[in-house]
C-alpha cells in the first residue's frame, strides 16, 4: 500500500507550470537538432506533444521518445512500456506466460485483489483478422502474439495504469520492428474511395422516365431504342447506360420526325331545323307592317 501511495503522489499536474513549459520547449528544441529522435518526430511541437504524454504517464521525456509513438493522431505506447506502467501503478500484479509459442499466447494475469483472468492470442486469431500476412506476423510472430495478450490484458483490467494508451503502434497498423520501439512504416491509410466521373455515373429512374416520354412523342418503338442501344454501347438495356450515353441517346430520339397532330376542326353553330315550308322573308314584313298600322287607327278612335 505504501509504494502505491507513493506512486499516486508523484503524479503530476494536469498542465505543467510556466518554468516547466519554458524547460520543456528549450529541450524539445535541443532535442530534435541533435537528430536522435525518433524519425517521425521532425518538429519541436511533436517532441512536446510526446513529451506531455510522457509527463501524463509519469515517465521521462527520453523513456517516452523511445516508447510512445503518434500514429493517425493516437499515441500508442510498446507493449514493454504498457507492462512497466501495470507493474509501476500495481507492483503486487501477478503475470503468468502459460503458453509462448509461434502459433499461440496465453497468459494469466492476476491484478490485487482480484481472480485469476485469461487472455490468449494464436495464428488462427490472426489469420481471421487478416494480419498473418503483414510484415510483422510474418517475421515476429511470438513477439505479436504476446504483444496482442498484453495490450488487451491492459484495456481489460488496468485502463487507470495506461491513461489512455490502449493500444500498440502495430495494432494501429503501424510497422515496426519486434519490440514496436521502431516505426519502420507510418500506418497505412486507405485512400478514399473514388467516385466515378459524372459523365460515366449509371443513368438515374427519372432518367429513363424522361427518356420514354421523349420517345413517345416520336413515335419511337421500344426495339429501335434497344437497336440502338445494342449497335452503338453494346448493352442490351436502358438500365445499364451511364450519364454520357443517356445523353447521346436522347439527341439520337429528339433527331426522329415528330408525331403528327390531329387537325382540329372548327365548331360551327347548328343550322334551326325546318318542317320543309320556305318563308318568304319580304311577306312576313309586309304582314308586320300592316297589323301595326290597324293597331294604331283602333288607338286614335
Amino acid at each position: 500500500m505504501q509504494n502505491l501511495q507513493l506512486t499516486n503522489a508523484s503524479v503530476p499536474t494536469a498542465f505543467p507550470s510556466e518554468t516547466e513549459w519554458k524547460i520543456m520547449k528549450e529541450q524539445a528544441g535541443l532535442l530534435v537538432r541533435t537528430g536522435f529522435l525518433p524519425k517521425a518526430v521532425r518538429t519541436p511541437e511533436q517532441a512536446i506533444a510526446i513529451m506531455l504524454k510522457g509527463r501524463e504517464l509519469n515517465i521521462g521525456p527520453m523513456l517516452a521518445f523511445s516508447h510512445i509513438a503518434i500514429i493517425e493522431g493516437k499515441p500508442t505506447i510498446s507493449p514493454e512500456l504498457m507492462l512497466n506502467l501495470v507493474f509501476k501503478a500495481y507492483p503486487q500484479t501477478k503475470i503468468n506466460y502459460q503458453t509462448l509459442t509461434d502459433t499461440a499466447c496465453k497468459i494469466e494475469v492476476i491484478r490485487p485483489g482480484q481472480k485469476a483472468n485469461y487472455f490468449s492470442w494464436t495464428m488462427d486469431d490472426a489469420k481471421k483478422a487478416g494480419l498473418a500476412g503483414k510484415y510483422n506476423w510474418k517475421n515476429y510472430p511470438r513477439a505479436m502474439l504476446r504483444s496482442r495478450c498484453i495490450s488487451e490484458m491492459g484495456r481489460s483490467l488496468f485502463p487507470d495504469a495506461i491513461a489512455g494508451c490502449s493500444y500498440t503502434p502495430e495494432e494501429l497498423g503501424a510497422t515496426t520492428n519486434e519490440d514496436q520501439t521502431q516505426i519502420l512504416a507510418p500506418a497505412h491509410k486507405p485512400a478514399a474511395p473514388q467516385l466515378p466521373d459524372a459523365k460515366q455515373r449509371p443513368v438515374t429512374r427519372p432518367q429513363l422516365t424522361r427518356m420514354f416520354a421523349i420517345a413517345g412523342e416520336h413515335e419511337l418503338p421500344g426495339e429501335a431504342i434497344k437497336a440502338y442501344m445494342a449497335e452503338n454501347f453494346k448493352i442490351d438495356t436502358s438500365t445499364k447506360l451511364n450519364n454520357d450515353q443517356y445523353g447521346q441517346l436522347v439527341t439520337w430520339i429528339r433527331q426522329q420526325p415528330l408525331k403528327p397532330k390531329k387537325e382540329e376542326v372548327a365548331e360551327t353553330a347548328p343550322e334551326p331545323e325546318s318542317n320543309g315550308e320556305i318563308v318568304d322573308a319580304s311577306v312576313e314584313d309586309e304582314d308586320t307592317q300592316q297589323a301595326d298600322t290597324a293597331e294604331q287607327t283602333g288607338q286614335e278612335n
